[in-house]
């Protein structure tokens, strides 16, 4: 029996002990890190991702128990299984590990193949787990209407197709890019320093606005980043990009139309509306979308659609914005009347 493909970090203070497992389970595909103490275990655990961390009972400095306790945080946060290499059978020691939450144990006698299959059946349980947690991050990743990225380190490894789309007409073959590539900061936003207190841990979350992207002059876009994990001088972040929309301004539409002498339309009689059409045109006028009026006013999303759709038909237009310019300019007209 061979060892499925994997990184595992072995911790024991013995030598001997430990390169006899590191011979059991070391093959061509995969790699063994031996870490002969609690300190160095705890920094290849921060810099590294393991898929399996196996421990012996004792070590110089604590056990394996306490071990496990101390990188509780570290080992739940990448979801890596732990194994317990026993002196020696214990019916307690089984008991305080479940309670734990150690995965599983390899006691005497240390035969070669039971260790194997111990190993393997955890890594494969944890190979099954992240090809599920991978079907549906991606589903959630293609279901979102922005685009999304993935980047480690300025380099976007991983995107949705919406992220595709909005980069199509400067996009060569590549499948990664550099930010660089992609975006043009504005530098008021001040991105280097916001960013490096993101990936430091100083921030949750950032975004940049009025982003400008490279062979787009046209468009602004909202850029978000979320840090996703860092390990030393690495990191991961989630990027979320969002076209800027401008907002309408009832007033603007209306001093726009009132300088346009060529302007023929009617005016509307507003008289039309029912007060809660009223409500709907102001909040779209300001470009609140249609889920926020929603809430706003404790009403479902269909039913503003509804009172939107009336709007558009009593002023004989084609969309809410041509509605809302033309409520804008009886509302100027009613203001100078006064």
């Amino acid at each position: 029996m061979q060892i499925l493909k994997s990184k595992i970090l072995l911790i024991g203070d013995s030598e001997k002990k430990c390169n006899h497992i590191t011979d059991i389970i070391k093959n061509p595909w995969n790699q063994v890190i031996c870490a002969s103490n609690f300190e160095l275990a705890m920094k290849e655990c921060i810099l590294k991702s393991f898929d399996l961390i196996i421990c012996f009972e004792e070590l110089s400095d604590m056990n394996a128990f306490q071990v496990y306790t101390v990188l509780n945080s570290e080992i739940l946060k990448n979801q890596v299984p732990f194994i317990i290499i026993l002196n020696n059978h214990s019916k307690n020691k089984l008991l305080l590990g479940t309670e734990l939450g150690i995965d599983s144990f390899i006691f005497p006698s240390f035969d070669e193949e039971r260790i194997l299959k111990v190993i393997n059946v955890q890594l494969k349980k944890n190979n099954d787990r992240k090809k599920i947690e991978h079907l549906k991050y991606e589903a959630l990743l293609n279901s979102t209407p922005h685009a999304v990225f993935i980047a480690e380190n300025l380099k976007i490894i991983e995107s949705n197709h919406n992220f595709h789309k909005l980069i199509k007409p400067k996009a060569s073959n590549k499948s990664e890019y550099f930010f660089r590539d992609i975006f043009e900061f504005n530098p008021k936003n001040n991105y280097e320093l916001n960013f490096f207190r993101l990936v430091n841990g100083l921030e949750k979350n950032c975004t940049f606005t009025e982003v400008k992207m490279v062979g787009n002059k046209d468009d602004l876009f909202d850029v978000s980043f979320f840090l996703l994990n860092k390990r030393g001088t690495s990191y991961k972040v989630i990027g979320i990009i969002k076209k800027k929309i401008e907002k309408l301004d009832i007033h603007d539409l209306a001093l726009r139309s009132n300088g346009n002498k060529d302007n023929k339309e009617k005016p509307i009689d507003v008289k039309l509306f029912t007060n809660r059409e009223r409500e709907i045109l102001k909040l779209s006028a300001i470009g609140i979308p249609i889920k926020q009026i929603a809430e706003q006013l404790n009403i479902s999303k269909r039913t503003v659609e509804k009172h939107r759709s009336n709007i558009i038909s009593k002023t004989n237009t084609g969309n809410i914005v041509e509605a809302v310019f033309l409520y804008s300019k009886h509302i100027i007209s009613e203001k100078i009347n006064d």
